[in-house]
């Protein structure tokens, strides 16, 4: 299939994957106007690809709608063939929301947002990955010598994001072997989760380009180290930040106070939504569970919400935000993950909950990080867990259209199911592939 005459039409599904069709390029005008026909169960798809019974086996004609706004070509600057795709939504025949589309959900959130609080949501992420086909035995953590092994990929990575629109603002490498970390520039409401999806298809694109691989999975080897996504968030009112207050003890305003507040009340359900990976439960081994648990308080994933130092220090509209959010890894589908997270601030914004007191906050440390065990404490430490308190959460059930939830809670345990069936070894082997 020439990819110059064909872009291929997708969206991101409740599994975190890309899903999707390519078509002539020739009728893509039709097809802004009319969509792509689509069958519903296609939403509700596994990681595993195994197809999950849901309500909606008897909906018909679902289209898939291009965004135009979100469409990209992987453009490497140097003229070779090129790929495009576009990101859409799922809308009924005529041409109204449905329920199971996952950025039709993040949609109708930032709409909720809006309506009743008058904010818009900027959101930049950092996403961390493992890259392989490069290997050097010995290369120290976080360090020059790591970065300088893979220059030619940040050089291509770069050049491919900013023709895609996307500013690269940071690029590194991380603490575990072959691990690098990337910050993108912040964008606005979908387009921020629009540009999650778009970033880790263009990191895979450029390490096929030289020859490498990428994934994204949490665990994506046998080694200790994890790779997770921090989303950090600022809210605005008007075009202003509306997170700072000078006269607050340490100078978090009334409306972000509130915001975080919710965000770590919902966060045992939220954490279903936010960070779903299978990886912790593999072959359901209790031992596994506990120590999958404390890695992950080593690295400190069991500090959810992390105040930006600059809050106190940097003229509004200034800074790059206001809080990062850290419980999040690449298994969720952006859509979700930032709707699901302000699905919960919103909550704490309609409750008026106060700002999480002063031992929840420590800012002696320069980190600003919440801590409180009230709030982490009773972070799961595996998807099952976290999937039981969703179904309890009636912020979740109640923000989400009728029958999503359902529909995804079946499908992670179906994933939970398929994985207890895999070794270590081949769970680990099957992540990698699939993120």
């Amino acid at each position: 299939m020439d990819s110059k005459s064909f872009v291929a039409v997708c969206f991101s599904d409740l599994a975190g994957q890309v899903r999707g069709h390519g078509v002539p390029r020739s009728g893509i005008k039709e097809l802004y106007e009319n969509g792509l026909p689509w069958p519903a169960d296609l939403a509700a798809l596994t990681g595993f690809g195994e197809a999950i019974g849901t309500p909606w086996r008897h909906t018909e004609g679902l289209c898939l709608l291009p965004d135009p706004h979100a469409e990209v070509t992987i453009d490497f600057g140097d003229k070779a063939q090129s790929e495009s795709f576009v990101l859409g939504t799922i809308q009924t025949s005529d041409k109204k929301s449905w329920g199971g589309c996952t950025r039709s959900f993040l949609q109708a959130t930032l709409d909720v947002l809006k309506s009743e609080f008058g904010l818009d949501v900027s959101c930049t992420y950092e996403h961390q990955f493992s890259l392989y086909g490069n290997e050097r035995a010995g290369t120290p953590a976080m360090s020059l010598s790591a970065l300088r092994r893979e220059r030619q990929f940040a050089s291509t990575l770069a050049t491919v994001l900013d023709n895609a629109g996307i500013s690269l603002l940071r690029f590194g490498a991380g603490v575990g072997d072959q691990q690098f970390t990337a910050t993108t520039k912040a964008k606005f409401g979908l387009s921020a989760a629009d540009s999650a999806v778009i970033f880790r298809q263009l990191v895979h694109a450029a390490a096929e380009k030289l020859g490498q691989h990428c994934s994204f999975a949490p665990q994506a080897s046998s080694a200790l180290h994890q790779n997770g996504i921090v989303l950090r968030i600022d809210l605005f009112d008007d075009g202003d930040q509306v997170t700072f207050d000078s006269t607050s003890p340490n100078g978090i305003s009334a409306t972000l106070g509130s915001f975080i507040a919710g965000i770590l009340r919902h966060l045992p359900a939220l954490s279903a939504l936010t960070r779903p990976s299978i990886m912790p439960v593999a072959n359901g081994k209790s031992n596994a569970d506990l120590e999958s648990c404390a890695a992950q308080k080593t690295l400190g994933r069991n500090t959810p919400i992390v105040i930006n130092p600059a809050l106190r220090t940097s003229a509004t509209n200034t800074r790059e935000y206001s809080f990062a959010f850290t419980a999040a890894d690449a298994t969720a589908c952006p859509y979700l993950q930032l709707g699901a997270l302000l699905c919960a601030g919103i909550q704490g914004l309609r409750d008026a909950l106060p700002t999480p007191d002063s031992g929840m906050l420590d800012a002696s440390t320069g980190n600003g990080s919440m801590n409180g065990a009230s709030d982490h404490s009773n972070l799961p430490c595996n998807l099952s867990d976290a999937l039981t308190a969703l179904g309890k959460d009636e912020v979740f059930r109640s923000a989400f259209p009728e029958g999503l939830l359902e529909v995804y809670t079946n499908v992670k345990q179906s994933e939970l199911t398929a994985a207890s069936r895999l070794s270590p070894a081949e769970l680990c082997e099957w992540a990698q592939e699939t993120y």
